[in-house]
């Protein structure tokens, strides 16, 4: 039984998307389980900008720094008003903060359902990547 250590290669994410995040920084769409998510996550936190400000209640607060990551854990959670907030931080051009969004569903049928903001979306996953839960070896 092997147990070695797990890498981003275990949650189905590509050698070249694993680069872009450790050094562009862009806005990340994660989907995946909870626990894919999560331990994505843990992988990613090293490479991630301090101060990391970490949403997991579905409600959408300007973070107190302009520069960093915020991880806005269920964005599809987000009500109309929240929707607009962030909208409106992300259009903001003072804005330096990385965004990590997740979500435990594709967000897209949201969007065809109004019910997720069509330019929030494309804000949201300048890279999208989905995970899959790592198998047991």
């Amino acid at each position: 039984m092997a147990t070695g250590k797990l890498t981003a290669a275990n949650y189905g994410v590509a050698l070249d998307d694993w680069n872009v995040l450790q050094t562009a920084r862009p806005n990340v769409l994660l989907t995946g389980s909870d626990s894919a998510i999560a331990g994505f996550l843990t992988l990613l936190l090293p490479v991630l900008q301090p101060p990391i400000v970490d949403v997991r209640d579905g409600r959408f607060a300007v973070p107190p720094a302009s520069t960093g990551t915020l991880i806005l854990r269920d964005v599809a959670r987000l009500d109309t008003d929240g929707q607009q907030r962030l909208t409106e931080w992300l259009s903001a051009s003072d804005r330096r903060t990385q965004l990590i969004t997740t979500s435990s569903c594709p967000l897209f049928p949201f969007v065809e359902r109004n019910e997720l903001s069509a330019p929030l979306y494309y804000s949201l996953n300048v890279v999208m990547i989905a995970l899959r839960d790592p198998s047991p070896h």
